[in-house]
């Protein structure tokens, strides 16, 4: 009998911790830009375990409830992690809109050239564009508002011939399930756009939507035990948490 059950926790149990960690291994990938090879780091993660949420690191009376990004995912329960959104350093508050766990917070910006929004709906997660959205849904309870966008459906914007070279964040999906979030070192905003649907990723996953969210010395990714840090250089408003289901 005793037999019998560790036979049955190897197996079930081997493959639930695999599950669980499945969120936790970070792909290292390159591409050449126009002036140097670019280092990727990317997670990936599918929906239906693991959610997204924004978290918001405003504490009143307090310069912050977080002072690096290691510190906001273990303190949230996070197996993995990301800067989030541009924000204000004085007041330390986002640029845009931003949902935490159902408190709004910043201003929603229609006009902005933040033209994206991560949403959680009802439980599901998109990635939706600002027109159209209007601020008070109650079925929303996590929302980040960033940019530009870096693809959209399959392809890469064409609009991001920015010059300006620096470490990047970004967020993604399949379109069909499969998530993942990202940084980079120092690279153009187009470079990373096509890099996205380049040949080179798609054997890891195949794009089909990806935002832009802060970058330069705000760009961290954190896997849980210290599996993986690409530490951040300075304290951020909000970051991105990937949370079990």
């Amino acid at each position: 009998m005793k037999t019998a059950l560790l036979i049955l926790f190897l197996v079930f149990g081997t493959t639930a911790f695999a599950e669980e960690t499945s969120a936790l291994s970070v792909k290292s990938l390159s591409f050449q830009g126009n002036r140097r090879v670019v280092q990727v780091w990317l997670t990936t993660f599918r929906a239906d375990r693991y959610a997204l949420r924004v978290i918001d690191n405003t504490a009143p009376g307090q310069p912050y409830r977080y002072a690096d990004l290691a510190l906001a995912m273990r303190g949230e329960g996070c197996v993995a992690g990301c800067n989030g959104g541009f924000f204000e350093r004085s007041p330390f508050v986002p640029s845009g809109y931003l949902i935490s766990d159902g408190r709004a917070s910043g201003v929603f910006k229609p006009g902005s050239w933040m033209k994206g929004l991560l949403v959680v709906r009802q439980g599901v997660l998109s990635l939706e564009a600002i027109e159209g959205f209007k601020p008070g849904d109650a079925e929303v309870t996590q929302l980040l508002q960033s940019g530009p966008w870096l693809v959209r459906a399959g392809a890469a914007e064409k609009d991001n011939n920015n010059t300006l070279q620096a470490p990047r964040t970004f967020v993604g999906t399949d379109g069909s399930g499969v998530w993942f979030i990202g940084v980079t070192d120092d690279c153009t905003l187009q470079e990373l756009s096509d890099f996205l649907v380049s040949g080179k990723i798609r054997d890891e996953v195949k794009i089909r939507e990806a935002l832009n969210l802060d970058g330069g010395p705000s760009t961290g990714l954190w896997v849980k035990d210290d599996r993986f840090y690409q530490r951040e250089k300075w304290t951020v408003q909000n970051y991105l948490g990937v949370v079990a289901r």
